[in-house]
């Protein structure tokens, strides 16, 4: 491609990435999210201090989606970078593996496996940040912040673990929602 390309055209090219990947990724973060009665057990669980009440871990995710949406518009809109095809490929890779999450923290109901996979995601999040980064820097900021949210997320599954040894066996109808 030898054209010139203007400064609007460039956001607008963007503004469309973003109206396609924002919603689609958030669309599909929902649709795979867990049940209010998946999040009974869950919300009984003894959780360390740092971590939000289960009440916000809806909101808390969405913006994570969102977040993600964003970036990855960014990098979409990358063309000619040598590094696009495989950040793209990493991050939906890393996206597919988010999806598992409720069915190991919440179907399963096993915190060792749901801090296993978060650790590897954790770790496959620094490498996202990284390619990210060297793509747009906004981009690779964007997901950095996700990759704090990962970090949480780990630190309070391994500690979780250690508060509630007997996880499995908690009754799942003690507390309500509404």
């Amino acid at each position: 491609m030898t054209e010139i390309v203007t400064k609007d055209q460039l956001k607008w090219a963007f503004a469309r990435a973003a109206v396609f990947f924002v919603p689609l990724i958030m669309t599909v973060g929902v649709i795979f999210g867990h049940s209010e009665e998946q999040m009974r057990w869950f919300a009984n669980l003894e959780s360390p201090n740092f971590f939000p009440s289960s009440s916000y871990l809806p909101w808390i995710w969405a913006l994570m989606f969102l977040i993600q949406g964003i970036a990855i518009a960014m990098i979409w809109q990358a063309r000619g970078n040598r590094l696009r095809t495989s950040a793209v490929l990493l991050f939906f890779i890393h996206f597919i593996l988010t999806l598992t999450l409720p069915n190991l923290t919440f179907e399963a109901q096993s915190l060792s496996q749901s801090f296993v996979v978060c650790s590897a995601l954790a770790v496959l999040q620094v490498v996202n940040c990284i390619v990210f980064w060297k793509i747009r820097s906004e981009a690779g900021i964007l997901m950095a912040l996700y990759l704090i949210w990962w970090i949480v997320i780990s630190t309070a599954l391994w500690q979780m673990q250690d508060l509630n040894p007997d996880s499995g066996y908690l009754p799942s109808n003690t507390v309500t929602f509404g």
